[in-house]
């Protein structure tokens, strides 16, 4: 009899409302951390993708610099820097600059520029 009286009573203070309520801010402060963790992770993992992408993006930089090392180191390579930059030339040999045409401004376009801002206002009321 008293192992039931013991059953009864564990059961009255286990399924009572101030257990519940203990018990449920338990699992909302648990929640909370979980949460918590599981946004730090995330971020974690961007950061870590981000990192890696930077990675790929730095050794196709180096490789591309190594290739162009490689080309300066021939003959060939340096001629053509050379001729790219500070466009220079071999006795001998002859070069032709091109110069582009300015585009001709009609005269109505030109009136348009000079015209101030109250005057454009004034032709759009007028029209």
């Amino acid at each position: 009899m008293k192992e039931f009286e013991q059953r009864r009573l564990f059961r009255k203070i286990f399924f009572s409302r101030s257990v519940f309520v203990l018990f449920l801010c338990a699992l909302v402060f648990v929640s909370f951390s979980v949460f918590d963790i599981y946004k730090k992770s995330r971020e974690a993992l961007l950061k870590n993708e981000a990192t890696e992408n930077e990675l790929q993006d730095l050794q196709k930089r180096g490789d591309i610099m190594g290739a162009n090392i490689n080309r300066l180191k021939t003959d060939v390579g340096i001629e053509a820097e050379l001729k790219k930059k500070f466009q220079i030339k071999k006795p001998g040999e002859k070069f032709i600059i091109f110069v582009d045409k300015e585009e001709e401004i009609s005269e109505e376009e030109s009136k348009k520029q000079e015209e101030g801002f109250f005057q454009k206002i004034w032709d759009l009321i007028k029209f």
